[in-house]
Formats: structure tokens, sequence, C-alpha cells
């Protein structure tokens, strides 16, 4: 089955991007990025990692206020089209590299805003 990353240049083999080239189960792809304040009073960071033998996505988010950590950690099946939302937290990026992306999350039974954040 083809999906929207097969019209990159990405492919590690002659098949389709959701086959992985490798039945290695410890195979995955993740990205992440993080940033802080330079006094260090803020910090977040964000992960997002798929692995397709298998088919799991799970992504995590997190934030440190005042010495103080907050964080989301979310897992689920992973859609053949490489989806970056599982459960409250979904990715975004702009397309264009120099461009920073955007991270939210979704309200769900652990009410963030009870938390502080």
């Amino acid at each position: 089955m083809l999906s929207p990353f097969d019209d990159y240049p990405i492919h590690p083999s002659a098949d389709p991007i959701a086959h992985p080239a490798t039945g290695d189960p410890n195979h995955y792809d993740r990205y992440w990025f993080n940033g802080h304040q330079k006094q260090g009073e803020f910090y977040f960071s964000a992960a997002m990692g798929h692995y397709p033998v298998r088919g799991v996505v799970d992504a995590a988010f997190s934030v440190v206020l005042d010495g103080v950590e907050h964080s989301i950690f979310a897992s689920g099946r992973m859609p053949l089209d490489r989806s970056t939302a599982v459960g409250p937290i979904h990715w975004r990026h702009s397309g264009d590299s120099r461009a920073a992306g955007s991270a939210r999350w979704e309200p769900y039974e652990h009410d963030l805003d009870d938390a502080g954040m």
C-alpha cells in the first residue's frame, strides 16, 4: 500500500515506505527537539517515534517551569501514513526546514489546566 511519504525520495529500499527495509523489531524513526531560556527557568522537550515493524507510534512532551516538570506521554497503533498524531499529541511541520514546527495537545482525561500549564 502506498502512503503520502512515497512521494518523497527517502526510501531505504525499492518497497513502499510503509514497509521497512528490515524485519528487525528494533528498527525505528525518531525525531525530537527542545529549547530553553539562557537562565534555565524554562525548558521544553518534544519527541515522537515510529516503530514500523512493531506497528507502534509514541510521543512525549515535557516542560519544566520553575523547577517543576510536567509531562505527557502517548502511544498507539501506527497508521501506514506515519501520522504525526497519537493520543492528545499532534506534531506539525511548516515544510520549511529553517522554520520551527509546532506541537499541540488536546484535552483528555488528565486536565492540563489543573496542573498549572
